[in-house]
């Protein structure tokens, strides 16, 4: 399988790109060359219309690890901020589905993220079935680029999978941070299986799954990805 990974240059690309690979070809598009060995690159940005066309060229999938400026702090009052998490996590979002669609790619996943939840941090949260809201940009373009998939999965015959994901992190940084019991956490080994899982998946429309390293779920409750997707978080300290 082809896959393309766009942002695959930034921090969740780098973690689980090598894992992917020789299991199945990459293509990464990003703004800066990876730092890891990947089968082809296309640098460029996605809101270019004829580097996007370049780059599904050829695909079998695409990988959306594209992020915005994260800066909680000044979110909501600067306006540079607030535009950069537009443009990536949804203008780009649905200009990559639709170059994509355009193409014959039949699956996208679409890596979210806990900001959809103004309270994640305090462990409010326990599963897809809780309504999401906030206020914070990051997570508000998030929770848009989230509402892009189910369009294309909804209308246009495509596998869209969006992934809320907890704070992935590499897996030695996520042993650090589970034995400071920061359990919700998710091990990029964890985060790459449930792409693995999400890449032989063939049910058609949108889905939507929470991915943690809570194995417990005392916090987050991951039905839905371990019974669709037959995935549940196997890193352990």
């Amino acid at each position: 399988m082809r896959l393309l990974i766009l942002g695959g240059s930034g921090n969740v690309g780098s973690m689980v790109i090598p894992a992917l690979r020789p299991a199945y070809s990459v293509r990464v598009l990003d703004l800066v060359e990876p730092k890891f060995e990947c089968d082809d690159f296309v640098q460029g940005s996605l809101l270019d219309e004829a580097v996007l066309t370049r780059s599904v060229s050829g695909m079998d999938a695409i990988i959306y690890s594209v992020m915005g400026e994260y800066e909680v702090a000044c979110a909501n009052r600067n306006l540079a901020t607030v535009a950069n998490n537009h443009d990536l996590s949804v203008k780009g979002l649905h200009l990559a589905l639709h170059a994509a669609h355009e193409a014959g790619i039949r699956k996208a996943i679409f890596l979210s993220t806990f900001n959809v939840y103004k309270d994640y941090l305090r462990g409010v949260v326990s599963g897809e079935d809780v309504p999401a809201a906030t206020d914070e940009i990051y997570g508000f373009t998030k929770l848009l680029g989230e509402s892009v998939c189910k369009m294309f999965g909804d209308f246009h015959g495509m596998t869209t999978i969006a992934f809320r994901l907890y704070a992935p992190r590499p897996d030695a940084k996520w042993r650090d941070a589970a034995a400071r019991g920061h359990i919700r956490c998710l091990a990029a080994s964890d985060l790459t299986e449930a792409i693995r899982c999400a890449l032989r998946f063939e049910q058609s429309g949108y889905h939507l799954f929470s991915i943690s390293g809570d194995h417990e779920e005392k916090k987050i409750g991951m039905r839905h990805a371990r019974e669709v997707l037959g995935w549940s978080p196997q890193a352990r300290v």
